[in-house]
């Protein structure tokens, strides 16, 4: 393969379970009861609804500000300091550097984040850049970010492989023309049916994409 884009979060690191702690260590932070089935309630809000309702659950000890700042520095803290990649990626990494494949990130993760966790974790030296959707301004629901990676390494699509974990972003880049290799998660469990489906190969872990690529 000439070039190779991954996602960051589900696919080069194990770090999914940050956005379902996020708001109990924020509870946690400003001593306050969390439900126990908080992450269903606040995972289809936006940041600053989710801010709101933290806000309320904290009857007057926290103002919605204080708490978008606070959710900011747990993740920064995560990424910075416990972040961990999923077993054998580096590896990998390594066999896909010596095949001569040109590799970028390309993630939903704020990209000063993402650089800093893949520093911490070692393998930022196998990659050309990190681009993140929020410096386009788009997430992965569109397929602007993988074109535009695509474009500034230098190769057209037919020349990419895109590594995923996620359903709407697998979906996405397939709908553009992408090949798509689909690395398990378990956040990611409820489509894991759909997922072998669509992806044009599907991976349980990294040691089968090693094994695939001997």
């Amino acid at each position: 393969m000439k070039a190779v884009i991954f996602d960051l979060d589900g696919t080069i690191l194990d770090s999914m379970h940050i956005w379902k702690e996020v708001g109990h260590r924020v509870c946690e932070k400003l001593r306050i009861q969390s439900p126990k089935n908080l992450y269903d309630i606040l995972k289809n809000m936006t940041l600053d609804e989710s801010a709101q309702f933290l806000a309320e659950l904290s009857n007057g000890k926290a103002e919605k500000e204080q708490i978008i700042t606070l959710f900011y520095e747990i993740v920064k803290d995560f990424y910075e300091n416990e972040a961990r990649l999923k077993p054998n990626v580096k590896k990998y990494l390594g066999i896909l550097k010596n095949e001569g494949a040109k590799m970028c990130v390309a993630t939903e993760t704020e990209s000063t984040l993402a650089i800093k966790a893949l520093q911490k974790t070692g393998v930022w030296d196998f990659f050309e850049f990190c681009m993140s959707s929020k410096d386009i301004g788009k997430g992965k629901h569109h397929p602007d970010i993988y074109e535009i990676a695509t474009k500034k390494m230098g190769f057209e699509k037919e020349e990419v492989i895109i590594y995923e974990d996620a359903y709407y972003a697998i979906r996405t880049a397939k709908k553009a023309g992408f090949v798509v290799h689909c690395i398990y998660d378990e956040s990611q469990k409820e489509h894991w049916e759909e997922l072998k489906k669509l992806s044009d190969r599907f991976f349980i872990d990294y040691d089968q994409c090693i094994a695939f690529a001997q």
